[in-house]
């Protein structure tokens, strides 16, 4: 899925350092490989990794699991799963729902990433040139009212919101959909649909 350490990118930022990923170029970014075939990904695959693992009890998410970071995911496979595909390849595999894929519904556990720490820095390619843009849940948002996302990280789970899409005037957190004011960073709730793509 990503071009190989020693071919390109032998002098490149981490992507939590940069205020905008540029679509093309390349970025130490955080993955894990698969360990089995799951979604539209397959073992061996290096996954890259927004933020670090974690629960989320509070929305109905009590296992630890990572978020896929899509921008650095192959083009072909986000179209694929927001197409509402599922298994390996679109040639082989029919639509098995009436409803696209949700991207940010999507998440990894130790089941598919292993339970050893294979977490590392890895050399990736931007290549989704969007990133998916959500509505955080009310739940989410009466919790945190208020709150202020300092230094540009999402003070609910310490995602980063550097590159994030903005949407009505808001950085819209790529990992549950808490949104914040462009300028003040102060938690803003939205009326926004689920799902919508936004430009990043």
């Amino acid at each position: 899925m990503t071009t190989n350490l020693n071919e390109r990118g032998k002098h490149c930022p981490k992507v939590e350092d940069v205020r905008k990923p540029i679509v093309g170029k390349f970025y130490w970014v955080r993955a894990r490989q698969m360990i089995k075939n799951t979604f539209s990904l397959a073992k061996d695959d290096w996954i890259p990794l927004l933020g670090g693992e974690h629960e989320d009890t509070d929305i109905g998410s009590p296992e630890d699991h990572w978020h896929v970071d899509w921008r650095f995911m192959p083009t072909s496979v986000v179209r694929y799963r927001t197409k509402g595909h599922s298994g390996k390849t679109p040639e082989t595999t029919r639509p098995r729902q009436s409803k696209p894929a949700s991207l940010t519904g999507m998440i990894l556990t130790r089941r598919q990433l292993g339970d050893e720490e294979r977490l590392i820095l890895r050399k990736m390619m931007r290549q989704h040139p969007t990133f998916p843009s959500w509505h955080g849940s009310r739940a989410l948002e009466a919790k945190y009212a208020g709150a202020v996302a300092k230094c540009l990280i999402c003070p609910h789970r310490g995602m980063p919101l550097a590159g994030a899409p903005v949407r009505n005037g808001a950085l819209v957190c790529p990992g549950h959909g808490l949104a914040y004011d462009k300028d003040t960073l102060v938690l803003k709730p939205r009326q926004n649909s689920v799902g919508d793509p936004a430009k990043a």
